[in-house]
C-alpha cells in the first residue's frame, strides 16, 4: 500500500518542487555532512526527550532496514488497548495517510501529542511556524480519524 506520510505532506507544505523531487527525482538531492550530522543529533534529542516523560513504550519496529509501518500500526494499537500512558512512535493510518508520534501521552480522557524538534527557531520565524504548525495539524487530523481524543 502507499502511504502518504507526514513527511511528505510537510515537505509539500513547505515547498511543493522539494515535495516533487523527493518523490521523483530523489537521486538527484545532494547530501553533505551537515545534513548527516543534523539528523544524528535530532535522534540524540529523541532518544532524550522520551526519557523526559517516564516509563513509555516504544513502537519503532524495523524490518530489513525499512520501516515495518505494519507491525508499528498493530503494536500502537496492541499498546492502547492494554493501558500503555506513553507511547514513543505511535503509528496510525488513515485512508491512506500516515504519521508516527513522537511521542504520544495519555492526559484525562484523551491524549498529547508532543512533537520532539532538535531546531533552534528565530523569534517570529513564521516559515518554522507553519512547518510545525502544519506537521502537528496532520497528526491530529490522523489520529482524530483513528478516533482518538487529542
Amino acid at each position: 500500500m502507499f502511504w502518504f506520510s507526514k513527511s511528505k505532506y510537510c515537505d509539500y507544505r513547505q515547498c511543493p518542487k522539494m515535495a516533487w523531487l523527493k518523490q521523483h527525482r530523489a537521486e538527484l538531492i545532494v547530501k553533505d555532512d551537515s545534513v548527516e550530522a543534523r539528523m544524528e543529533a535530532g535522534v540524540r534529542v529523541g532518544e532524550f526527550a522520551k526519557g523526559l516523560f517516564g516509563p513509555y513504550v516504544d513502537i519503532f519496529s524495523e524490518s530489513e532496514k525499512k520501516f515495518d509501518l505494519d507491525q508499528m500500526l498493530e503494536s500502537t494499537s496492541k499498546a492502547i488497548n492494554a493501558g500503555e500512558t506513553v507511547i514513543c512512535e505511535a503509528a496510525f493510518s488513515h485512508e491512506g495517510l500516515y504519521c508516527a508520534v513522537d511521542i504520544l501521552k495519555k492526559e484525562g480522557a484523551g491524549w498529547a501529542i508532543y512533537e520532539v524538534k532538535s531546531s533552534s527557531m528565530h523569534e517570529n520565524d513564521d516559515q518554522v511556524e507553519r512547518v510545525y504548525l502544519s506537521d502537528i495539524a496532520y497528526q491530529k487530523y490522523v489520529l482524530e480519524h483513528c478516533g482518538i481524543n487529542i
